[in-house]
């Protein structure tokens, strides 16, 4: 077994190589291994021979070229015709040259509008067509030896007529179709689209031989695309998968899962980077736009951020295909590397294939983004995606692959089902992956393509909620929260709405002690905090039997002394424990000390609830308590004190006597 991991180690190591597939058109195949380009802000750096900031690096030009190639002519049963250019006639609308020559305006256009004419793309295609001197099954298997011998054949045969220095990427358009629309899996020698990149590109990927040098430049990538997508009774534009591919070039990585085995379909169709790349009728002719989350990552956006008080209030944002306008919201308090973005999607321009249209909410989490970037798995786990979109409808279909659904109308706010809010207790909430949600987005709407909202954020969720059942009452309790705009409490019994209150304590004549208290905070606004953990009270009801009923009560060492609770704030704090150990283990263990105890139970519940609404009582009750819990906490001290003080105070009276 150690030898089995030491070979997989030692593979890794020396095959260096990344590849990018385009994902399959049909669910359930599984494309060749996959990691993101180079970043284009460190493409455009280079240039410059700087790091400048991000936003400085556009507007930006790229010259790329569409290297038109095809194969020995051949009757491959497992290849896509016959590997001749010429061939593709029905999927190519009898034009062989079609399909690339739609793609090269569509691929302008696709960057012009997607990066707000940040980034403008110069296309090139090749002056003729080069056949190389093997059939396309020689390099369908997408191993990194048949990889880069197809680039380096394909760059080695067009040199003589092509300056290659003068472009900064090579897609290299190959006669049939790609293998990812390969529907009915019937033809596994076709060449599946990917972007690809080695710091050695060599034939047979051995790095023993020259690495492809043209034009006094070493080609170490490429982008692998297909004549047609058009197979098995589909008509594909390939201009999705073109521009996908050329996303990877730009340094963005798969949204999609990309494990042998997927229980997510991560982004769907609301990004190029996943199935997006086939909108449109017929399929990929209107690729998505990228997403919120790629259109900051690219630096195309500048997402707008907000203070988190006062509240932001209403705010709008304009259809991000023509606007560049994101908003950024802080999932929780806890953490900045979790947060919302938000973006207005309509069906306009390339967007225009898109399931639906309104508010889109994603909930970015930048540590997995970090951790799972260089593997291209970021959107692998179900239960904690990097990119995951709220789901407005609530289905949580694109965590479910085992469906058919990629997208749909009731994603958006307010969508198809006319969902207008995303707050801490709606559904779905505005929950992060950890830390308390306090996110409230409300009156979303939606008027001549413009988003409006409600943009708040709730207080904390209430801590240290406790419960303690006297005979009388339950007495539940918390600590005072520290939001600068709190305006009540609000107590929850089973789950269900009892009372709101602005102290922090709450006198319950249900006294069931299967009974379960949750508290949440309200703000001066009326948003509501998440509940906070449900909490069952502790029995410190005094039976016939003289000692407390503890029936179910948790921890079975009693609850907290009325009085002292309502003084301190809370049965947990310090004093109070203090003294409810003293009573378990010296009041109740003898008759007087339980008939006390009973008659305590019995009358203190009204001079708690009384005290712990004035805050005066409350530190005067405190300082009357305090030496009371010192000399139970300090018994010898107490006992010492207790000696020196009478002894003390008969010195003084003998001196006053004498003089």
């Amino acid at each position: 077994m150690k030898k089995f991991v030491l070979l997989i180690f030692t593979t890794i190591l020396l095959v260096p190589f990344i590849a990018l597939a385009a994902p399959p058109l049909g669910k359930g195949r599984h494309e060749p291994p996959e990691r993101p380009g180079i970043r284009i802000s460190r493409r455009l750096a280079g240039k410059y021979h700087i790091a400048p900031l991000l936003a400085s690096l556009y507007p930006a030009t790229v010259n790329i070229l569409f290297l038109r190639v095809d194969f020995q002519p051949d009757a491959d049963p497992l290849t896509t015709g016959t590997g001749q250019w010429s061939d593709c006639t029905t999927a190519c609308n009898n034009d062989p040259d079609y399909w690339v020559n739609n793609s090269k305006t569509n691929f302008i256009n696709y960057w012009k509008e997607a990066s707000y004419n940040n980034l403008t793309v110069n296309v090139t295609i090749s002056p003729k067509i080069y056949t190389l001197n093997n059939p396309m099954s020689y390099y369908g298997n997408e191993t990194s030896a048949a990889l880069e011998n197809l680039i380096y054949d394909s760059i080695t045969t067009a040199d003589n007529d092509i300056d290659f220095s003068l472009y900064a990427a090579v897609l290299i358009v190959h006669a049939g179709a790609g293998e990812e629309a390969d529907i009915n899996s019937d033809t596994t020698n076709d060449i599946w689209s990917l972007y690809y990149r080695d710091n050695c590109i060599s034939q047979d990927g051995n790095n023993s031989n020259p690495c492809l040098t043209v034009d006094n430049t070493a080609i170490t990538e490429a982008i692998i695309m297909p004549q047609t997508d058009s197979q098995d009774g589909a008509v594909v534009d390939p201009v999705g998968v073109y521009l996908h591919e050329f996303g990877h070039w730009l340094g963005l990585p798969d949204l999609y899962c990309t494990a042998l085995v997927c229980l997510t379909d991560g982004v769907g169709d609301w990004s190029l980077m996943d199935s997006g790349t086939y909108n449109g009728n017929p399929y990929g002719s209107s690729p998505a736009h990228p997403d919120a989350w790629s259109k900051v990552f690219l630096g195309w956006v500048a997402p707008q951020n907000v203070s988190t008080y006062p509240d932001p209030g209403i705010m709008a944002l304009n259809y991000v295909e023509t606007y560049p306008e994101i908003l950024k919201l802080p999932a929780t308090s806890s953490t900045r590397a979790q947060y919302f973005l938000l973006e207005n999607r309509q069906l306009l321009g390339f967007d225009a294939g898109l399931p639906g249209s309104g508010l889109l909410v994603w909930l970015i989490d930048d540590d997995v983004i970090n951790q799972r970037f260089q593997s291209n798995t970021i959107n692998n786990d179900r239960n904690h995606p990097g990119v995951k979109l709220i789901e407005a409808d609530g289905d949580f279909a694109l965590l479910n692959a085992s469906d058919n659904d990629l997208g749909s109308a009731g994603d958006p706010y307010p969508g198809s089902t006319d969902n207008t809010g995303l707050t801490p207790v709606s559904n779905p909430d505005s929950a992060p992956y950890s830390g308390d949600a306090w996110v409230d987005v409300n009156n979303i709407s939606i008027n001549s393509g413009v988003a409006s909202f409600d943009v708040a954020f709730s207080p904390d969720v209430p801590s240290a909620v406790s419960a303690v059942r006297g005979c009388s009452a339950t007495t539940v309790s918390w600590t005072a929260s520290t939001a600068p705009d709190l305006a009540a409490y609000r107590v929850y019994r089973n789950g269900v709405f009892v009372r709101e209150m602005q102290r922090t304590s709450f006198p319950d004549a249900d006294t069931g002690v299967s009974n379960v208290y949750s508290v949440s905070a309200i703000d001066t606004g009326g948003h509501e905090s998440p509940l906070s953990p449900g909490v069952t009270p502790e029995d410190q009801c005094v039976s016939s039997g003289g000692g407390p009923n503890r029936g179910s009560a948790p921890g079975g060492g009693g609850g907290g002394c009325f009085i002292a609770t309502a003084a301190y704030g809370s049965y947990l704090e310090p004093h109070v424990m203090v003294l409810r150990e003293f009573r378990d283990r010296h009041l109740l263990t003898n008759a007087i000390g339980r008939k006390f105890v009973e008659l305590y139970y019995r009358y203190s519940p009204p001079m708690a609830d009384y005290i712990a609404r004035h805050g005066s009582l409350r530190f005067m009750t405190r300082l009357a308590l305090t030496p009371l819990v010192y000399g139970v906490k300090y018994p010898f001290v107490a006992g010492v004190f207790a000696l020196i003080l009478p002894a003390g105070l008969i010195v003084i009276y003998r001196k006053k006597g004498r003089a």
